[in-house]
């Protein structure tokens, strides 16, 4: 998250746990959240709330089913999205048909 066009803090969340946040505009992106799966809950709740206090808005977006509904029981807005997934090459083909059935976790920051 370097040389970024916007200012970006990082924020310890639990004891596992940090998340990378980019201030755009009144938004903070949460862009990274890594830390112990049991905490995961707890830490977009922390982010959402540090964003609340500073009244300033609150993004993320997951490949995970389980943080919509997260973020439904806290209170934000989920919204459905779409993912492209482009070959290269001819013949990474295979692997891009059945991208579907593969084990994905995308974060805001992991974007090309």
């Amino acid at each position: 998250m370097m040389d970024r066009p916007h200012t970006v803090h990082s924020m310890r969340v639990g004891s596992t746990g940090r998340g990378l946040i980019e201030c755009v505009g009144d938004t903070d992106r949460l862009q990274w959240l890594d830390g112990a799966p049991r905490e995961r809950v707890a830490a977009i709740r922390a982010i959402a709330a540090y964003a609340h206090r500073r009244k300033r808005h609150f993004f993320m977006y997951s490949t995970c089913p389980g943080d919509a509904a997260v973020a439904r029981r806290l209170g934000l807005l989920a919204r459905p999205g779409y993912m492209m997934a482009l070959a290269s090459e001819t013949r990474h083909e295979p692997t891009v048909r059945g991208w579907a059935t593969m084990s994905w976790h995308v974060q805001s920051g992991d974007r090309l």
